[in-house]
């Protein structure tokens, strides 16, 4: 595992592996930087139905690197939305981060590197696909936004396996559906769980992204 504090270049790269056929990227915290937009949803949901009861900051902790079920199965865990199913609490943050993401400039979650590497690696024709534990829905509104989604053929989100990281399920997935076998490709992470699947997966390096928390975004 490599960590970069910065958006490596493309010489970064072809330095760990001279001929990747793959590079299998997370999204929140690699790509780009939305852990903050999920938390405060969640922290708008939470304030509606248990006021006060977690600051937005604990449930930005919460939210790293997980998935909604994860999340929605911690806090009923702690008597939160007994009364509401995971579906529907899904279906409610996931109208509140839309909202919020449409007056959220690009600039405050995505730094313009991420998109020149992926212009060069597509250049170089490596496969690229996206693996995360978000949404397809929510998934595809952030590529769309950010104007990234072209680059990347494969887009495997958590309704595409039974089990999500930090199960290494996604990532095999993605080797499969590539046509890849794991010391053919690159994996970017950043949270501790997709970490945890990366290594699991064994791919030929594991590159783990430590970009976002060295930049301020504005």
């Amino acid at each position: 595992m490599q960590l970069f504090n910065h958006v490596p270049l493309i010489s970064d790269i072809l330095g760990l592996h001279a001929t990747p056929k793959a590079c299998l990227f997370d999204m929140d915290g690699t790509i780009m930087d939305t852990e903050i937009i999920h938390a405060q949803a969640l922290y708008e949901l939470v304030q509606l139905h248990h006021p006060n009861k977690y600051t937005e900051n604990e449930l930005y902790e919460l939210c790293l690197g997980q998935t909604d079920d994860f999340i929605f199965d911690t806090l009923k865990a702690q008597n939160c939305f007994l009364n509401l199913t995971n579906e529907k609490l899904e279906a409610l943050k996931l109208e509140i981060f839309l909202r919020i993401l449409k007056t959220t400039p690009s600039s405050k979650i995505f730094i313009p590197q991420i998109k020149s590497l992926l212009s060069e690696l597509k250049d170089k024709g490596i496969k690229l696909a996206v693996v995360t534990s978000s949404d397809k829905l929510s998934a595809m509104a952030l590529l769309d936004l950010l104007d990234i989604a072209q680059y990347f053929e494969l887009f495997i989100t958590k309704e595409d396996t039974a089990l999500n990281k930090p199960h290494p399920d996604p990532y095999l997935m993605a080797y499969k559906t590539l046509g890849c076998e794991a010391q053919e490709c690159l994996i970017f992470e950043d949270s501790p769980t997709g970490l945890k699947a990366a290594e699991i997966a064994a791919p030929k390096a594991i590159i783990q992204a430590g970009w976002y928390k060295q930049v301020k975004l504005s």
